[in-house]
């Protein structure tokens, strides 16, 4: 009550000053007294239902728990309504009391079960006490760092093949003698050095076109060059928006997360 009755911004204000809070939460269940039957309908994240099966039978064995002794057998059952997903019947005597079977599930076994809303985390050099917001501001800075990575990475990549394209375009009219001085260089240091000599190539052009196929470059011709560079340069332009924006990235892929995974909450 106290919990629900705070707002987030109260609870994570005492969170960063030590007051520790835990999110609760457990299976769904539903008790078919007609046939002596408690369905686990959805588990709780992270737990399965063969660790759920050893801890009854540990109560039953080891400390005799009257009460889950009342469970005498175990089914593992598909769900017709949901494709993949399963119902785990725990079937009861027939004068079990139903009720206090679900209460010492819930108080003895992971079918309920609770995590901290703050954690001991590594976060760069420090291990430091995390909350949640915390946490999810450590998220967004990692993502920010790792997509401006990456399309930096891209669009050095696409500059550099515009560079060599525009070096093909320049030497297009001789690729005749630019073929033959690649057959003849001894090595690829000479290959590259003879190309920049004889045609006026800079050192990434020329190292760009000794690494091609000499099939390609006898099949190459100016207007599906000069078309590849005009959409590397489209595709350059994209990438700087998104380096512009790298919240609407993160937003974007949250979104199609979203749609991908999206489903109401299985446990309450």
């Amino acid at each position: 009550d106290e919990f629900q009755a705070m707002p987030a911004s109260q609870v994570e204000k005492l969170n960063r000053l030590g007051k520790n809070f835990n999110l609760k939460y457990r299976a769904k269940l539903n008790i078919d007294r007609e046939n002596n039957i408690i369905e686990i309908l959805d588990m709780p994240y992270r737990v399965d239902f063969d660790a759920i099966k050893d801890k009854i039978l540990t109560e039953v064995k080891e400390r005799n728990n009257v009460i889950l002794s009342g469970i005498i057998n175990f089914t593992d059952n598909p769900d017709p309504k949901r494709k993949g997903f399963h119902i785990f019947k725990l079937i009861c005597k027939k004068d079990a009391n139903m009720l206090e079977i679900v209460d010492q599930l819930y108080n003895k076994t992971q079918l309920s079960t609770s995590m901290p809303l703050s954690f001991m985390l590594f976060a760069g050099k420090y291990i430091i006490r995390m909350s949640f917001k915390d946490i999810i501001l450590k998220w967004y800075e990692v993502q920010t760092d790792v997509i401006r990575r990456k399309f930096n990475y891209y669009l050095s990549d696409t500059q550099n093949r515009i560079h060599v394209l525009e070096g093909l375009v320049l030497v297009y009219d001789k690729m005749d003698a630019v073929i033959n001085t690649i057959k003849s260089s001894s090595d690829k240091e000479s290959c590259i050095a003879a190309l920049v000599k004889k045609f006026g190539l800079s050192m990434v052009q020329a190292k760009g076109i000794s690494e091609m196929q000499l099939s390609s470059l006898t099949r190459a011709s100016k207007p599906s060059l000069l078309s590849s560079i005009k959409m590397l340069r489209d595709k350059i332009k994209e990438l700087e928006d998104k380096l512009e924006d790298t919240d609407k990235v993160i937003i974007d892929n949250l979104l199609m997360m979203k749609e991908k995974y999206n489903r109401p909450r299985r446990t309450d």
